[in-house]
């Protein structure tokens, strides 16, 4: 896990190969950040007349407290080439003005 601070956000990375993003449950909860992630492969081939089965269960619950700036409000995720990326805007200060439009 690393998480990294930046001038208006905080990015959170987790290295978590051989998921699919349909694998994660990313609530923002008690104050901070948890992230579920559940995988099943099963592996079917045959061999002569036998067949070989191999099951592959894996399972992680992390949780982290944001720091107080954090807007828990705009939270973003990404999985690709193995790595899932949170990423959590800070809050805009009482000297900041304007108001932060998410691109998609």
């Amino acid at each position: 896990m690393n998480v990294e601070e930046q001038e208006n956000k905080y990015i959170f990375s987790l290295a978590v190969p051989g998921m699919e993003k349909e694998d994660f449950t990313i609530e923002v909860k008690n104050g901070g950040l948890s992230i579920t992630g559940k995988h099943t492969h099963t592996d079917t081939t045959k061999q002569r007349k036998y067949k070989r089965r191999e099951y592959n269960y894996s399972a992680f619950t992390r949780f982290f407290p944001l720091p107080k700036d954090a807007n828990n409000m705009e939270v973003d995720a990404q999985y690709q080439n193995g790595v899932l990326v949170l990423t959590v805007a800070k809050k805009l200060t009482k000297t900041e003005s304007g108001r932060k439009i998410a691109v998609h």
